[in-house]
């Protein structure tokens, strides 16, 4: 599908456009900047990195994740000196090309919090009304269809509710019965804390339970298949043991998980949505 879609015409059209408004600006820093310095760094970095991940993939199942993830960032932190440089250089002489681009990403995150600038909604009870008045779906089925969604969207949100407060509960078991955790936890778990009270998921105009269903389908679909070149690698018997402990592991957490029901007349409402929503977007 990846393929198809980079192979799209448009695709293309928006690869070159990309690429002939960066071109000139980059020409230009690199340049100005010497940033040809930064070559080297980066080479050493890729090196660096390189090596921590090969580390990490011949660890085994059982190792810390704690340790995985302080590895990581260790690699950041040894690198960091030669990233501000770089940064810096290119600042300097840019010619303003670095603020606007910081001024670029802060009114995508302000479009993402707050909506076009026009304040332009999508209606969506235009939209249904419209798709009715024109024929185009049932009514009755369509309002079954809508409830039936609404009672699995809440049903799926009390599963999710009660899947997290299963895993802090074991989180919490394994802690006290470690005596506290070691020192490497702790510390990464209040990093990871001081950083989900920075940022939320509402700052960028997102719901959380939203990005929690990504999380969820991410461990569910990739989760005992992204490995499966590593596992050529292996003795058949263990490779075989590995995949279907990793497939359990996938079945256990999907294990009481709400269906989504079967709709048909919603889907027909797709095409009426997507021409209101350029339109507002294009405000």
């Amino acid at each position: 599908m990846m393929l198809l879609m980079i192979e799209e015409p448009t695709t293309l059209r928006l690869f070159r456009d990309l690429f002939t408004i960066f071109y000139e600006p980059l020409v230009r820093v690199y340049k100005s900047a010497n940033v040809y310095e930064s070559v080297t760094d980066f080479s050493r970095f890729a090196d660096d990195a390189i090596t921590v991940i090969e580390k990490c993939q011949r660890q085994d199942v059982s190792a810390d994740p704690n340790q995985t993830v302080q590895s990581f960032i260790d690699l950041c932190e040894r690198h960091e000196a030669d990233f501000y440089k770089f940064v810096h250089e290119v600042h300097l002489h840019d010619n303003g090309l670095f603020d606007q681009l910081m001024a670029w990403i802060e009114n995508i995150l302000q479009f993402l919090r707050l909506g076009p600038r026009n304040g332009g909604k999508l209606d969506m009870n235009a939209l249904f009304a419209g798709a009715v008045d024109q024929g185009s779906i049932d009514r009755a089925a369509a309002i079954r269809e809508i409830n039936s969604l609404i009672r699995w969207q809440e049903k799926r949100k009390r599963w999710h509710a009660d899947k997290t407060r299963q895993k802090m509960a074991g989180s919490d078991a394994a802690d006290n019965a470690a005596g506290g955790g070691g020192g490497l936890g702790i510390q990464n778990e209040s990093a990871g804390a001081g950083f989900a009270a920075t940022f939320k998921a509402s700052d960028f105009g997102l719901n959380a339970m939203d990005l929690q269903d990504l999380n969820d389908d991410d461990d569910e679909e990739g989760g005992w298949d992204s490995s499966e070149d590593e596992d050529e690698d292996l003795d058949p018997i263990v490779a075989e043991r590995k995949r279907r402990s990793k497939r359990q592991e996938v079945l256990r957490r999907g294990a009481g998980e709400p269906l989504k029901p079967d709709i048909k007349e919603i889907r027909k409402l797709r095409d009426g949505f997507l021409t209101l929503l350029r339109g507002v977007l294009a405000e």
